[in-house]
């Protein structure tokens, strides 16, 4: 499977993958890899995001050390980041995070 990533620092890594459903993803499984991927030596904070308008996008995180998270406030702005120098979304959106169940 090929992904794109967008790297972005908020003084912490990130790599943002853009995709279709965020809900299919297996974050479980990938998250572990991405984090410990040979490219980050230190690891990095995975964050899935699917955009639904130029406004809004909803995004799951793999968070370094902790894991699948409900919430990340670097992430979610990571994601705006990426979002925005890719074209995908404007310089602000609203950002969904999984609700707790």
């Amino acid at each position: 499977m090929e992904m794109l990533m967008t790297c972005i620092s908020m003084g912490n890594p990130h790599a943002v993958f853009f995709c279709d459903d965020v809900e299919a993803v297996e974050l479980e499984r990938i998250g572990p890899l991405i984090e410990n991927h040979n490219l980050f030596p230190n690891r990095i904070n995975a964050h899935f995001v699917q955009v639904q308008s130029p406004s809004e996008f909803t995004m799951r995180t793999w968070e370094r050390g902790s894991g699948l998270t409900l919430a990340c406030g670097t992430g979610a702005c990571a994601c705006q980041v990426a979002a925005a120098i890719t074209g995908r979304c404007g310089r602000r959106a609203t950002a969904h995070l999984p609700a707790v169940t």
